[in-house]
């Protein structure tokens, strides 16, 4: 027999997830690499706690979720948004990095622009040796 479809009272009752509960959880998926679950478990995080002193790791870990599916081009807008809103986030660097390897692989020679900001901006993060390797390699 179906079930009837939830009604708003009800699902008012449902238990919110702290924010502890959601980026650890999927902290946890990214982990195990279910990235499609991270994804979403981090986009849920950001969007219901945006004040959060995590959301600016939430983006990056999305990003980096997106680049590892090889989802380049939903990746880069993560990555930028990352740099554009927390530019004093210790995760600009490697969101730098990563764009211009995302851009790079998508045919995009402006990635090599982004490399050599990486590297010019961020001279002792430790993207920069790999970075300078990429530059060196795709980028004459």
């Amino acid at each position: 027999m179906p079930t009837a479809p939830a009604r708003p009272e009800q699902l008012s009752s449902i238990p919110k997830r702290s924010a502890d509960e959601l980026f650890s959880g999927a902290a946890t998926e990214f982990a195990q690499q279910d990235y499609a679950r991270a994804v979403e478990g981090f986009k849920a995080f950001v969007a219901t706690y945006p004040q959060d002193a995590r959301v600016s790791d939430a983006r990056f870990l999305v990003g980096e979720a997106l680049f590892s599916q090889q989802r380049y081009a939903e990746a880069i807008p993560e990555f930028e948004t990352l740099i554009r809103q927390y530019p004093g986030s210790s995760r600009v660097p490697a969101a730098l990095y990563r764009q211009g390897q995302a851009r790079l692989a998508l045919g995009d020679r402006t990635g090599c622009q982004l490399l050599r900001d990486a590297v010019t901006r961020y001279p002792q993060a430790r993207e920069t040796a790999s970075a300078r390797e990429t530059l060196s390699a795709r980028c004459p």
